[in-house]
């Protein structure tokens, strides 16, 4: 009995011994645990200026770094953080020599563990990303975000950190104005879209959206993501492929197409249904993403399941078969007449009742309404359609003044009744949308030219060309060529982006060829929001003269004369000229002045004479 007294004392002994040890072993544990050191990242501070490319190396050094496994490679991937750094690669390896280990130094590479098959070291690598791959876009601070990757030799991943650096500072205030920060982004627009088969689409068909966008600005726009919404169109889906394509870089004024494998439901109503695209990048402005609403047309055969319950016979559906606005786009602040043909698919139902709505469909995420009727009221009712019958409805529509140029959605909704199987059938509903493209008028006009004259042979004359863009939409790429019986140095220029509501003047230097009438053109070409590219001439003169005789060859305002001028004769200068004729006057001033000095004191002299006459003693009187 003392014996299992014995060793129950010596096993509860034991039990609190180990309890204990592994209670004071817990916080070392979780400590180890918690504790995980990011890599310290070192560059020398560069002073870069806009529009320049340049080069950095970083030194990450990685002190204390807890490793179960040998890190065989590295892979890290960089982004700029404030968009003031253009990357043209962003990933680099080990393995192809990009990052090199600094181990020949005195940093250790983790090649031993412990007994708990982890152990402390430390190590570190270098990355030198050249010029080629790096330029400064803004006025911003340089700073990149490094995410780091590490690997053992099975190419699996041990671990991975993100750090940050800071290589250069920004300029001023670090800050830019909204138009400098604009001028900056890239700006990607839609330029068309378009289906494959391009028109037939019916329930269950598989089919491709092609995208294409534009970048419509002077900078490239990088990392580009293009994610499909069907948000309010789930019955069309993505077939076998993800929801998301991506563009590495776009260069400014390239294009890109993207397609989207889509499939329909097996059962879908007849109807356009609403997809979008949106187009993110880090690059745009905050206010420049894209999502453009693109409306597919499917022909389909469902009806409501309450429907197909309680009739054998089809209900009768209103289609729009045909649509036309009057040409290939409507103008913003242009009134225009929709007219709209419809049918009643059922061949012998006749539909009763029918009352239709037309509206705008809202657009975007703030829900922008582009058309408004006009001189009517947007409601229509029909008493009675036979079945298989047609109709046409008219109605007058504003776009407005201010939407953005593109494709905007009409909506039809349609409430009637109908009797099935004799049966009457109230309530039944359906919508229609159309897609109708909107442009807005192109007011860019070029106003005042003013090329002053005559100017000498030898001289340059000043040409002066102002331009303003009264139109809603921003103008793009405006270029200026020059042509004439002179020459310039401006005689190609090109300015860029002209935006809503701003203008500015062209200003070039010409010097005339020959003597007589210097004329000349100024091209103006541009492209407008829809793409198209237009051209605005404007001719130009004035007078060459030689230069006078008497200026002795002399250029006015100290010009150099024209060699073999023959205006530019030997003679007397203006100047010489001028002096002598001054100097005659002058001289002729003191004659006359010492002339009538002289005849005023002979006639004093005769006076004092007469004076003597008068007081002689001979006198007859005394």
């Amino acid at each position: 009995m003392n014996r299992f007294v014995k060793q129950g004392i010596s096993l509860f002994t034991m039990l609190v011994l180990l309890s204990a040890m592994l209670a004071s072993a817990a916080p070392v544990f979780a400590a180890d645990e918690e504790y995980e050191p990011d890599p310290v990242v070192y560059s020398d501070k560069q002073t870069v200026s806009k529009n320049t490319p340049f080069e950095a190396t970083f030194v990450f050094d990685h002190s204390n770094y807890s490793s179960s496994a040998r890190v065989e490679e590295i892979e890290i991937d960089v982004s700029s953080v404030t968009s003031a750094i253009s990357l043209g690669k962003k990933s680099y390896t080990t393995d192809k020599n990009e990052i090199l280990w600094t181990n020949d130094t005195d940093i250790e590479l983790p090649t031993s563990s412990d007994d708990d098959g982890t152990t402390r070291v430390d190590f570190g690598y270098q990355l030198t990303i050249p010029e080629k791959y790096m330029k400064r876009v803004n006025d911003k601070a340089g700073t990149l975000r490094f995410k780091i990757s590490y690997y053992d030799k099975n190419g699996s991943r041990i671990n991975s950190f993100t750090v940050q650096k800071t290589i250069f500072d920004p300029v001023g205030d670090g800050t830019s104005s909204d138009e400098e920060e604009e001028e900056d982004k890239p700006i990607l627009t839609v330029t068309s879209y378009s289906t494959d088969p391009a028109s037939g689409i019916k329930e269950g068909d598989a089919f491709n959206l092609k995208v294409t966008v534009k970048n419509n600005s002077s900078v490239a726009c990088n990392n580009i993501v293009a994610a499909f919404d069907n948000a309010n169109a789930p019955e069309i889906t993505m077939r076998g492929a993800m929801d998301t394509l991506y563009i590495d870089s776009l260069p400014a004024q390239a294009t890109a197409t993207l397609t989207y494998p889509l499939v329909c439901e097996a059962k879908m109503e007849s109807k356009s249904y609403p997809l979008s695209i949106k187009f993110t990048s880090s690059d745009l402005a905050a206010d420049a993403s894209v999502a453009p609403r693109m409306f597919i047309p499917v022909t389909g055969t469902k009806v409501s399941t309450e429907e197909e319950a309680s009739s054998n016979s089809s209900v009768p559906q209103i289609i729009i078969e045909s649509y036309d606005y009057g040409g290939m786009a409507v103008t913003g602040g242009t009134e225009f007449m929709l007219t709209m043909n419809f049918r009643n698919t059922s061949p012998d139902i006749a539909i009763e009742n029918l009352k239709m709505t037309v509206s705008s469909a809202p657009d975007g995420d703030e829900g922008v309404v582009a058309f408004t009727p006009s001189r009517s009221s947007n409601t229509f009712f029909i008493q009675n359609v036979k079945g298989g019958g047609s109709f046409q409805e008219q109605i007058a529509l504003y776009p407005k003044v201010d939407a953005a140029p593109k494709s905007y959605g009409v909506t039809v909704d349609y409430t009637y009744e109908a009797v099935v199987d004799g049966v009457r059938k109230a309530d039944l509903k359906g919508t229609e949308t159309i897609s109708i493209p909107l442009t807005q008028p192109d007011r860019f006009e070029i106003n005042q030219v003013d090329l002053f004259g005559p100017i000498y042979m030898g001289d340059q004359g000043q040409l002066s060309i102002s331009y303003v863009n009264k139109g809603k939409s921003t103008i793009f790429n405006l270029a200026v060529d020059l042509e004439g019986n002179f020459t310039s140095e401006d005689m190609s220029t090109y300015i860029g982006n002209v935006n809503s509501g701003t203008g500015d003047s062209f200003e070039a230097s010409l010097m005339p060829m020959d003597v007589g009438t210097m004329a000349g053109t100024a091209t103006f070409t541009y492209e407008d929001a829809n793409g198209e590219t237009k051209e605005i001439k404007k001719e130009f003169s004035c007078d060459v003269i030689p230069l006078p005789a008497d200026m002795g060859g002399v250029v006015p305002e100290g010009d150099i004369p024209v060699d073999g001028d023959p205006s530019a004769t030997a003679g007397p200068p203006t100047w010489a000229i001028g002096l002598t004729v001054g100097g005659g006057a002058l001289l002729l001033i003191v004659i006359l002045v010492f002339i009538r000095k002289k005849l005023k004191a002979r006639k004093l002299r005769m006076l004092e004479a007469e004076d003597d006459y008068d007081d002689d003693p001979l006198d007859g009187s005394k």
